[in-house]
């Protein structure tokens, strides 16, 4: 898990934020530090550029972890922003999160202890986060989280879909959208289930789309590659394949057409028409996420490609 998370980490870094904030700083604290950190550099070569290391050799029961002197510069200032406690012993990791926390509870740093589950140790956890003292400390029950049903079986559709609700949300807010304004604007495990449904059917449609221009996705394996482009006629004719996809889901759920607001209490919308009758402002809201399409699959480890440039991609049934 914590291999996984310092490399995720690292290339959403270096996708959003490299340009104007130099590197991730990221301080790894290992018995072999040292070893693990080159490993990340030699399976992930541009983890070294987007990432200043201070690997750690040391104990979490050594008197050099308890005193957590690392945490702080030469003037006593702690720059951390995050704190991941990745061990695979839930009582060793219970251990160092609140050796932190003790050391770091004036900085008011948040400090994730990665848990089996959320039950046992967790919940002793999760009692005493709301109390004074122990906010800053939380549990991720890994199993709960990632054993999730919904993830076993829909795997890659799972992860995509999350993608294209987080992209949503932030065009949402780009238009000065709330929570208040527009109650979609959650997070994912807030989603009505009908709506997460509709996320993971846009997600599976997305093969078909991009085959219908040509189009494949494979993993993302160059960070440094620009986001795919879509031609202006190739956003058009993938905006109205989703428009009618949309549509379809709709009227299978019971939907129907209705002049005026949509009413959800009717299952009554006034977009269930054929795309040339729809207004332009509408189109972009179907726009939108093609042209996002994108930015969405690198969120989630995959990047788009014309079939003529490069062979054996990813198949999305």
């Amino acid at each position: 898990m914590g291999e996984s998370l310092v490399v995720r980490a690292a290339r959403n870094w270096w996708r959003d934020y490299a340009k104007d904030c130099g590197r991730l700083r990221i301080t790894i604290i290992d018995r072999d530090a040292e070893w693990k950190t080159e490993s990340l550099h030699i399976q992930y070569q541009q983890m070294e550029t987007a990432c200043e290391w201070t690997p750690l050799r040391m104990d979490i029961h050594s008197p050099e972890f308890q005193l957590g002197k690392f945490l702080f510069d030469a003037r006593g200032n702690c720059e951390i922003t995050m704190v991941y406690v990745c061990l695979d012993n839930d009582s060793l990791g219970l251990i160092a999160g609140l050796s932190l926390l003790r050391q770091m509870k004036k900085c008011r740093i948040p400090i994730v202890v990665r848990m089996t589950h959320n039950a046992g140790l967790a919940t002793l956890l999760q009692g005493v986060e709301s109390r004074s003292g122990f906010a800053d400390l939380h549990a991720f029950g890994l199993l709960d989280q990632t054993c999730a049903p919904e993830l076993l079986l829909g795997g890659t559709h799972e992860i995509i879909a999350r993608a294209i609700h987080e992209d949503y949300v932030l065009n949402q807010e780009k238009e000065g959208k709330t929570p208040r304004t527009n109650p979609s604007m959650v997070p994912w495990e807030e989603l009505p289930e009908g709506l997460k449904e509709s996320n993971r059917r846009q997600a599976g449609h997305i093969g078909a789309k991009l085959k219908a221009v040509g189009c494949e996705v494979a993993p993302l394996d160059d960070w440094d590659a620009e986001l795919f482009k879509f031609t202006p006629e190739e956003i058009e004719l993938l905006a109205e394949k989703e428009h009618e996809r949309w549509v379809k889901e709709r009227k299978l759920n019971g939907w129907t057409f209705a002049a005026g607001e949509k009413n959800i209490q009717k299952k009554t919308n006034p977009h269930l028409i054929p795309w040339n009758q729809l207004t332009e402002k509408v189109k972009e809201l179907d726009r939108d996420p093609v042209r996002g399409m994108p930015s969405f699959l690198a969120k989630a480890g995959f990047q788009v490609f014309r079939m003529s440039q490069k062979s054996g991609g990813c198949q999305f049934p």
